[in-house]
This record gives C-alpha cells, structure tokens and sequence, in this order.
C-alpha cells in the first residue's frame, strides 16, 4: 500500500497568521496540497498538523484524510516525519510519499512521475537544477532509520549520511522546490524566488 503524507505542523514564525491559512490564487495554501493528493492513487491519505488545527479546520476541506496532531512539533520537521511513519508502519504501508503543506504550485503530471518511477533504493526524490525537491518517497524498508532522525531536518539526514539509498528523479520543473516561506513569496507568483537550500553537491531542500 501506499500512503500519501502531507506535513503542515509547523509554526509559521514570518507569518502573523498559521501560514497554510495564506490565500494562494483564491484559496488557502494548504488546500492547494490537499486537493492534489485527492486526485493521486494513494490508499490512505494523512495530514500531519499541530495542536491549533482545531482552531482553523473550518477553513479547510479534508474529507478522506485521517488528521494526526503532532503534539511535539515544536522539536521540528523531524517529529511529523516520526508521526507519519509510525502510523503507516503500524498499518502495513510499503511507502509513504511525504509533502509539505506550503508548497501549492506542485503539479500533478510531475508528482506522478516521481511516485510511479520504479528503482530498487528505498528514498526517491525529484532533482530539479542539482536541487532536491518534494514529494520525497519513502519506502518500509527503511521505515526504522526514519524513526531515529530528530530536530529540525527530516529525511535530509539520511540523503546526506547515506546517498547510496536515494534515487534521484531529475524533472524540468521548478515546482518541486518551490515552497512558501515567507508572505512575500507568495506575491512573486508560482515559479520565481524558490529558496535554494544548502550544502555541496545535490543541494536538499527540507
């Protein structure tokens, strides 16, 4: 089975409001996510949000996903990553495929390409420029490596200590690192101002 994971617990410190709440084109960021993952072949799909969900559901429309509160979310990306991956091990997943909440420009013929590209290594990721991008796929195989990482990096841990499992998937699109952090990329439109990311060789961008 495959489990489509969306990750939106976190703290929106630039934004005076929960970020995913920012209107994107006529809707708020999150519901761009949720929205494309409706339309791809996920058996079970699931939001990952913090404790404050509950004050801003309302504003969202998440019908067929299973929400889980990430009640340690302040430790970082790392703690919803854990959260998806126990709740899809326990269920007998054979890979998630992991997305962040603020990036709305995602496209479904690119997402599709990444999720159906067929490689023995346990980590799949769009390349877009040398720069690694979303959705990343994870597979069971190790599922408890994923469960060891903490703080505020996710699986970039593992690419960077163990580029051996990765399978890059090079796309000639740049929504794939295109995220929203601050209000201000919002007006620059779907495809300019991506952050970069850091490091030498394949950059990461989580």
């Amino acid at each position: 089975m495959r489990f489509g994971v969306i990750l939106s617990a976190g703290c929106s410190e630039r934004f005076k409001s929960p970020k995913i709440l920012s209107e994107v084109e006529g809707k708020p960021m999150l519901q761009w996510v949720i929205d494309l993952l409706k339309k791809l072949p996920f058996d079970r799909r699931i939001l990952i949000v913090n404790p404050y969900w509950e004050n801003i559901s309302k504003h969202f429309n998440a019908q067929g996903f299973e929400i889980l509160i990430n009640e340690n979310f302040k430790e970082g990306i790392a703690s919803s990553v854990r959260k998806a991956v126990e709740f899809s091990k326990k269920r007998e997943a054979e890979e998630i495929a992991i997305f962040l909440g603020d990036m709305p420009f995602l496209k479904e013929k690119t997402v599709y390409k990444v999720i159906h590209f067929e490689t023995d290594k346990p980590i799949i990721a769009p390349l877009y420029k040398g720069i690694k991008g979303f959705p990343t796929i994870v597979k069971s195989d190790i599922f408890d490596e994923v469960l060891k990482l903490k703080g505020d990096i996710g699986i970039r841990k593992l690419i960077r200590e163990r580029p051996d499992l990765v399978q890059f998937v090079e796309v000639n699109d740049p929504s794939v690192i295109r995220d929203i952090d601050e209000p201000m990329d919002i007006k620059r439109g779907s495809f300019k101002g991506a952050s970069l990311g850091g490091g030498g060789g394949i950059r990461t961008h989580e």
